[in-house]
């Protein structure tokens, strides 16, 4: 009997047994990066180029809308600025000079001193043909400043009128001393130097003693005084005295219709209801021997007749600005000077 075959056997050994931890941890890395290798094979690239392209064209849009925000915002900011803020405007450098030298020259409004000069608003008047160059327009800026006032203790404020022809500016006037009741208010100024739309007139004698008597009233210290030669038909409503000094002299530098030529119309020079007047008003300063001077425009009514009567103040040029009784405020809220003011103490009555 045989003795059956006995099948040789081989014993295999799993490699992973025998790995120490480096080599199992290069083989792990091994089988990662096969596996890698083939997921990428099957990788559509062309879907992920598009994907990619979405997402790029997503992220420029933003960024753009972005810019665009900022640079509008930044565009209205400009906008909003020179709006509110015309320090841009023409004529501010050589305004504020131009007033500062007035207020420390000889012929100063305000011998005690001043001090806090602050720029209060500004902007452009208007635009007229320049006779001698037609067809380029004189442009007409103003600039309005405020300062303290050492000798009455007042705030006070002043508007200067420039004009720019072929980009040269030139101080027009003298500065208007503007009322006291005014020195917040923050409007355009508009109208220019006497235009050929409205008819001269000839001042009577009536008319220049009025405007005589309110000069003196305007920058005297009484305002019970500028009060009644005003007229305001309110009688509870009065005018401040302005209290700078002693009027010297007042010109009338010239007299128009209130009234405008449009569509060919024919003015009435004869007895028109009111005029405008451009004045100019030398005074003694309180506490001072020099004369300072300031001028404005003047709206006159019945200008023609027996009694004629400033009804409204404004700073030189400013047409639209003219509204009769426009300075009037309630009496009780007046201001009167005692003994005379010689201190430029006010009290309230």
């Amino acid at each position: 009997m045989s003795t059956p075959h006995k099948r040789h056997t081989q014993t295999v050994t799993n490699p992973i047994d025998w790995m120490d931890a480096s080599g199992l941890k290069k083989h792990r890395n091994q089988l990662e990066k096969q596996e890698l290798h083939a997921s990428l094979n099957h990788v559509r690239w062309w879907r992920i180029l598009i994907i990619a392209s979405c997402f790029s064209s997503l992220f420029c849009a933003s960024i753009m809308a972005a810019n665009t925000t900022s640079i509008q915002n930044a565009v209205q900011q400009a906008a909003d600025t020179s709006n509110q803020n015309p320090a841009a405007t023409p004529g501010r450098l050589l305004a504020e000079t131009t007033l500062a030298d007035w207020l420390n020259s000889p012929q100063t409004p305000v011998p005690g001193g001043y001090a806090n000069l602050q720029w209060v608003t500004g902007g452009k008047a208007t635009s007229i043909t320049n006779p001698d160059q037609p067809g380029k327009p004189v442009d007409y800026w103003y600039q309005t400043y405020s300062f303290w006032d050492k000798t009455s203790k007042t705030t006070r404020q002043a508007t200067l009128l420039l004009s720019r022809s072929n980009g040269t500016l030139t101080v027009v006037a003298t500065p208007t001393l503007d009322p006291v009741e005014t020195a917040s208010a923050n409007q355009p100024v508009g109208g220019t130097p006497m235009p050929a739309n409205r008819a001269q007139l000839n001042a009577s004698t009536a008319l220049t003693n009025s405007v005589q008597q309110w000069a003196a009233a305007y920058v005297g210290a009484s305002s019970d005084t500028l009060t009644a030669l005003v007229g305001d038909p309110n009688p509870s409503m009065g005018f401040q005295a302005q209290n700078w000094g002693t009027m010297q002299t007042t010109t009338i530098n010239w007299l128009a219709t209130r009234n405008t030529r449009e569509n060919g119309k024919t003015l009435n020079t004869t007895d028109p209801a009111q005029a405008v007047a451009d004045v100019t008003i030398g005074f003694t300063p309180t506490g001072s021997s020099a004369t300072a001077s300031t001028s404005m425009l003047l709206l006159i009514a019945n200008p023609m007749g027996g009694d004629p009567r400033v009804i409204d103040w404004q700073p030189d040029y400013c047409f639209n600005r003219l509204t009769p009784y426009s300075h009037a405020v309630n009496r009780q809220t007046l201001e009167t000077t005692q003994n005379g003011g010689a201190d430029g103490e006010t009290q309230q009555p």
